[in-house]
């Protein structure tokens, strides 16, 4: 893959990423999912 190859495949991740997001903000899920990244990652923040 080269350059502009890469780019068009990034654009459309991040598109896909910022529909997905928006979504989730329609039906309610980001309180859910930010709860559950939460609890995953209290762990390691507990660590510092």
């Amino acid at each position: 893959m080269n350059t502009s190859e890469k780019r068009v495949a990034a654009s459309l991740l991040l598109l896909l990423g910022i529909t997905l997001l928006v979504l989730g903000l329609e039906d309610g899920q980001v309180a859910h999912i930010s709860e559950l990244l939460r609890k995953i990652f209290e762990p390691a923040i507990a660590g510092l």
